[in-house]
């Protein structure tokens, strides 16, 4: 079964009018910051249990984020609006059973995130040099099968997938004590399965594993 999904953007524009707003009226804004992050990602199905005859191959792709965080007495939750673009292969070759060739995905990934936040090395300021977040991440994939070598088994899909993240933000530098750029990096792994076909028979793979880095920059309201 092949499908083919239209990315639709109502959601995502909700969202970030939700968070214009939040930053016009939060009471306390020294406890409210603006994150801005872009860079490379890599992403790749997952097998849990792996299958004779299948191999997947990733490619680097781009992601970019704006998230809002907010303190409420000493604790920090960090929400936002992802999305990221990579390809992904997955290549069959079981000549005793007539299957052999390549599948070849083309997938962009909305994801929201909902981390709580710890902050290390904190300046005089209170503002951290540091940011470890951890973690649910909610994703749509809106997918194209962008090409079909060989004889394949039919396939399905799960457009939604919900797991683990983690996420590191460095902010070494300090501008005008308004503006702190600095580096991060990403990590997330749902526990839905994403991608099966015939060929599985029912087991356990094809989960999401996503890698991100980048640059970012948080801003202090």
């Amino acid at each position: 079964m092949k499908a083919t999904h239209d990315l639709k953007l109502p959601s995502l524009t909700v969202l970030l009018v939700m968070l214009s707003v939040a930053a016009v009226h939060c009471e306390n804004r020294s406890n409210f910051a603006l994150l801005f992050s872009g860079g490379a990602n890599y992403g790749c199905l997952v097998p849990k249990e792996p299958v004779d005859g299948v191999s997947g191959a990733s490619k680097w792709g781009g992601n970019g984020s704006v998230h809002a965080e907010i303190g409420i007495a000493g604790h920090f939750v960090e929400t936002g609006l992802d999305y990221s673009y990579f390809k992904n292969d997955v290549t069959y070759k079981d000549t005793d059973k007539s299957i052999e060739g390549t599948r070849s995905f083309a997938v962009q990934n909305i994801a929201i995130p909902i981390m709580y936040n710890f902050h290390f090395f904190k300046r005089e300021s209170g503002d951290p040099n540091l940011i470890a977040g951890i973690g649910l991440l909610a994703s749509y994939s809106p997918y194209r099968v962008v090409g079909e070598t060989g004889t394949l088994p039919d396939y399905s899909s799960n457009n939604w997938a919900l797991g683990p993240c983690l996420r590191i933000g460095f902010y070494p530098l300090e501008i005008e004590g308004k503006y702190y750029p600095g580096l991060y990096l990403g990590l997330f792994r749902s526990i839905s399965r994403f991608y099966t076909d015939d060929y599985y028979k029912g087991k356990e793979t094809g989960v999401w594993g996503i890698f991100d880095i980048g640059i970012s920059l948080r801003m202090k309201l």
